[in-house]
Parts: structure tokens; C-alpha cells; sequence
């Protein structure tokens, strides 16, 4: 992959090269060779990120870049390949000695990179080997040169020494060394143990040299007259025994000798916890309750001098106002408004706090814990409260079922009764519509039969009188009622059709 190996060793090559080149021929493995060299095609594609060294008859030629390149057939012969990619290098394990005479094995990874690949291939007869001798070497020189503390300390420093140390030699292979990282360092079994006792030995002298310099610094604090209080602190004085100040956060200047820091205050929120403590409600259940109390000091010179021990004062009147509070109301009060019941402990405590300097923030209930025996009697109350609610909801379910069936029902009767209303009322209307309009077409066709009979009438009456030839009186009257045929129906037709004839008779009878 990265150095190729020359494949035709000369006579001249000693005994151990040509046995390390036979052995890089069959294990690319091992060294990242190639096990075989591109053929001369004429036309070749070199990869990206590849360097390909060729010789023409034997001799160095030039290096063909990747892309497309043209070589001459039998003459020109590519002699190695060179990777120009960044290569990792295993540097096996290796005993070396420290500045401080400590044996230890030491092993790493080395991460180099060819820059040139003509040094890289002719620079050097095997330049993976070669750096990594170089690097072990190099690494072992450098640790005998610092301590095993140091070591430990400066892995950074020591890793730099080693990569500016192959770079020197290696910038004549064609080769950059980018970095050499250390990855294990394995110390004998008694320099363990005695590096153990140390850190013990070291951690023992810490505590007492802090143990003595707490002593120390007390002893200062007590003689020294510049002060600085901590933000959101409040430090009581006292001169000569009587209150004398409040010393605020920042700088400050106190008297030795006869002022003394007495008291400390937090003027922060604080928390406490109320121990859990038995009660009994209003409807005289026991019950074992417990809770947090949030307070803040908002004056240090009470909070310091109104009440001995504040925390336990405050306490004492949390537990104590937490039973008053509890026997006013029932347990089922008490599970519905717990933040009634913390907002009353909250103001009664405040009334006998405010004296000590202390404000009472907020209570808040923790837990509250029932005897066996009521809490069994209220599962089988919830029970027999949901079985209740069960019943309840079934028979209410069963009575709006019948209802809406019998509403069903009604609506469905009413609704048949309209539609057999409506179906009567049509049908009526429907028939009255008929016979209304079998009432006008009969009105209407015997309409038109007297007004073509009259039409007829007066048209051969007319001709009757005037026209010689009574035959004619036939044919006008043939032809008047055939022309208006269009105009009638077949019935009507028919019906003129035998007037027609009768009156042809009849004039056929008067003109005999």
C-alpha cells in the first residue's frame, strides 16, 4: 500500500535484504506492499491519492500523477507504487528506561505520509522498516531522557520529541512523520505497588499539611482585622461581648482583640425537614404526617439573639401548628385541600416567627400515612362508593333506554300517521288533477268538433247554393276536412269522417 518493495534485488544486495524482501513479497500483510505491480497497458488510469514511479530501460523515468498517462510498451516498466494517502504505523511493544531508572514496555501507533515519491522509493531499501526502528529508537531515547512522573505528566511533550526526531532523519526518505501517539505504558509489578504507596503516602501528607494550614488560617482569621463576608451572608459581631454590628458581604474592618465574629448567618432560602409525627383529624383518625419547610433569615441580629436554636425552634413549631392545623379539619378534607392546610401552618408559624427574624416561605405535606385498618375501611368504602356509582349509572342507563325506545316508537307511529296523512291527501289531490283534466280534454275536443262541424256546415252550405255541380259539394267537403286533418286527432277524424258521410247522404237524398 504505501512503499513498494524493489523486486529486482541485485547481486550485490547482502543475505538479511533479500531475505526481508522475499518476505515482504508474501506478506502484504505486514508491511502493505503490493503484492503485485500494475502491467504495462500503454494506456494506463493511475487512482486518485496513487504515485506511480516508472523506469525506462532500468532507469528512473518519472512518476506518473493520477489520471490518464501514456507509456511506451517493453522499455518503460512501473517500478513502484507509492500511496499518498496518510498511513498508520503499529510500533510494537519495547522495554525502555526513564530519566529515574524505572524499566517499562511501551508501545504506539506512528502516522505518517509520503511527500516524495522518488526519496520514497529510492531513498530508502525498506522505509516502513526503517521508520519503525527509527521510531523505537527515538522513543526509547527520549524516555531516558525524563522521569516516570514526567512521562506520565507530559505524554504530549513526549510524543512531539519523538515525531521532530523521525522527521529529521526521515525528510531524506520522501516520508513526513505527522504524529506519534503513545498508547500503552505497562510498569513492573513492585514499581506498581511502590508508585501506589506513594500516592498514599502523598495523599496522607495533603490532609495534614490542609489539616495544619485549617489550624493556621483559623488562628489568622481570629487576629486578622480585614475581613471579606461572603455574598448573601450576614456575620454578628460582638465588641467585648455586647452586640456591636452586622457585618454586610464585602469588605470590612473589625478591631483584634476585642471584636469576635459570634454568629453567621445564611441569608439564603433553606429547607428543613419535619419529621414524621402523629395527628388526629377532626373526625378522630390517627395519622403519622411528615413535610419540608422552606424559611429565610431577613434579620440576622434576631435570627442570632431572639431564640436559641432557630432550626429546632422552627421545627418544634411546624410539628406542633401541623397538629392544630390537622385536628380542625376531617381526613377527607385533608386529601381534597392540602394546600388549605399548608397555606394555615405557613401563617401560624409566621406569627411566632417573625419574632426570631425568620420568615416562614411555604409548607409542603410529604406523605401521609394511615393505620392498616382505615385504610382497608376506605378501599371498602371507595368500593362499595364505585359499586354505588356502578348501580347508579346501570339504572340510569336502563331508564334511557326505555326511554328512547318509547320515544323511538311515538316518533316512529307519528311519523307513519303523517306519511299516510300526506299519501291520502295526495292520492286525493292526484285523482281531483285527473279528473279535472280528462274533464277539460273532453271539454275541449267537443270544443273543437262544434267548431269544425260549424266551420263544415257553413262551408257546404255555402257551396250548395252557389256551385252548379252538386257533385263538387263532395269533394270540397272531402278536401276541407282532409286539409285540416293535421289539426285533429284520429277520433276526431273518425267522428268527421262519418258526418261527412251523413251529410254527403243527406245531400245526395235532397238533390234526388
Amino acid at each position: 500500500m504505501a512503499f513498494v518493495l524493489n523486486r529486482t534485488l541485485g547481486p550485490i544486495v547482502s543475505r538479511r535484504l533479500l531475505q526481508r524482501a522475499i518476505t515482504n513479497a508474501t506478506s502484504e500483510q505486514q508491511y502493505r506492499f503490493r503484492s503485485r505491480l500494475p502491467f504495462n497497458t500503454v494506456v494506463l488510469f493511475v487512482p486518485q491519492q496513487e504515485a506511480w514511479v516508472v523506469e525506462r530501460m532500468g532507469k528512473f523515468y518519472k512518476t506518473l500523477t493520477p489520471g490518464l498517462n501514456i507509456l511506451l510498451p517493453v522499455i518503460d516498466n512501473i517500478r513502484y507504487v507509492q500511496s499518498l494517502k496518510e498511513i498508520a504505523i503499529e510500533i510494537p511493544s519495547q522495554t525502555a528506561i526513564s530519566k529515574d531508572n524505572v524499566t517499562l514496555s511501551i508501545d504506539g501507533v506512528l502516522y505518517l505520509k509520503v511527500f516524495d515519491p522518488y526519496l520514497a522509493s529510492y531513498g530508502v531499501e525498506d522505509a516502513e522498516f526503517a521508520v519503525t526502528q527509527l521510531a523505537q529508537t527515538t522513543m526509547r531515547s527520549e524516555i531516558g531522557k525524563i522521569s516516570l512522573d514526567t512521562l506520565f505528566r507530559e505524554r504530549e511533550l513526549l510524543n512531539t520529541g519523538i515525531v521532530e526526531a523521525i522527521n529529521k532523519a526521515a525528510k531524506a526518505w520522501g516520508i513526513d512523520c505527522l504524529r506519534y501517539e503513545i498508547r500503552d505504558i505497562r510498569l513492573p509489578p513492585k514499581v506498581q505497588e511502590a508508585m501506589q504507596m506513594q500516592v498514599e503516602a502523598e495523599r496522607r501528607k495533603r490532609a495534614t499539611i490542609l489539616e495544619s494550614e485549617g489550624v493556621r488560617e483559623a488562628q489568622i482569621n481570629k487576629a486578622e482585622v480585614v475581613l471579606f463576608v461572603p455574598q448573601q451572608e450576614a456575620w454578628v459581631v460582638e465588641r467585648m461581648g455586647k452586640f456591636y454590628k452586622t457585618l454586610t458581604p464585602g469588605l470590612n474592618i473589625l478591631l483584634a482583640v476585642i471584636d469576635n465574629i459570634r454568629y453567621v448567618q445564611s441569608l439564603k432560602e433553606i429547607a428543613i425537614e419535619i419529621p414524621s409525627q402523629t395527628a388526629i383529624s377532626k373526625d378522630n383518625v390517627t395519622l403519622s404526617i411528615d413535610g419540608v419547610l422552606y424559611l429565610k433569615v431577613f434579620d440576622p441580629y434576631l435570627a442570632s439573639y431572639g431564640v436559641e436554636d432557630a432550626e429546632f425552634a422552627v421545627t418544634q413549631l411546624a410539628q406542633t401548628t401541623m397538629r392544630s392545623e390537622i385536628g380542625k379539619i376531617s381526613l377527607d378534607t385533608l386529601f381534597r385541600e392540602r394546600e388549605l392546610l399548608n397555606t394555615g401552618i405557613v401563617e401560624a408559624i409566621n406569627k411566632a416567627a417573625k419574632a426570631w427574624g425568620i420568615d416562614c416561605l411555604r409548607y409542603e405535606i410529604r406523605d401521609i400515612r394511615l393505620p392498616p385498618k382505615v385504610q382497608e375501611a376506605m378501599q371498602m368504602q371507595v368500593e362499595a362508593e364505585r359499586r354505588k356509582r356502578a348501580t347508579i349509572l346501570e339504572s340510569e342507563g336502563v331508564r334511557e333506554a326505555q326511554i328512547n325506545k318509547a320515544e323511538g316508537t311515538k316518533r316512529a307511529t307519528v311519523l307513519a300517521s303523517e306519511g299516510f296523512k300526506l299519501e291520502q291527501i295526495n292520492n286525493a289531490t292526484g285523482e281531483a288533477e285527473a279528473i279535472r283534466a280528462r274533464a277539460n280534454a273532453r271539454a275541449e275536443a267537443l270544443q273543437t268538433v262544434s267548431n269544425q262541424l260549424r266551420i263544415i256546415f257553413s262551408l257546404v252550405k255555402e257551396i250548395y247554393y252557389h256551385s252548379a255541380n252538386k257533385n263538387d259539394v263532395f269533394l270540397t267537403v272531402k278536401m276541407c276536412v282532409f286539409s285540416d286533418l293535421s289539426l285533429t286527432s284520429f277520433q276526431l277524424f273518425a267522428v268527421g269522417v262519418k258526418l261527412l258521410l251523413f251529410i254527403h247522404r243527406l245531400l245526395i237524398f235532397l238533390a234526388l
